[in-house]
């Protein structure tokens, strides 16, 4: 069953509102530095930048969100209110 999670950007970055990947691609999320966190599937790394130093908090959100079951979803993670994605991922 295809699962969905949409990591949400600022608005304000070209448009775009978040960005949504296949759960079934993330092989992992990690925090890279204080501000900035990778979610990275098979041959590619996207590298998300936060607007302060909230990368830990926005992994565990986005841990939080990633859907446990077997039935069809798009989770969209709810970060606290200090976390904001300051820009459109770099993608590796």
């Amino acid at each position: 069953m295809v699962q969905y999670i949409t990591i949400p950007i600022r608005k304000s970055t070209s448009g775009v509102n978040g960005i949504t990947f296949n759960v079934d691609l993330i092989s992992t999320v990690l925090v890279v530095s204080t501000s900035t966190f990778a979610v990275y599937s098979p041959g590619r790394t996207f590298t998300f930048t936060t607007s302060g130093s909230f990368a830990k908090e926005a992994v565990i959100a986005i841990t939080r969100a990633l859907p446990n079951s077997d039935k069809p979803v798009v989770s969209t993670v709810v970060f606290p209110s200090n976390v904001v994605i300051a820009l459109i991922p770099t993608v590796a």
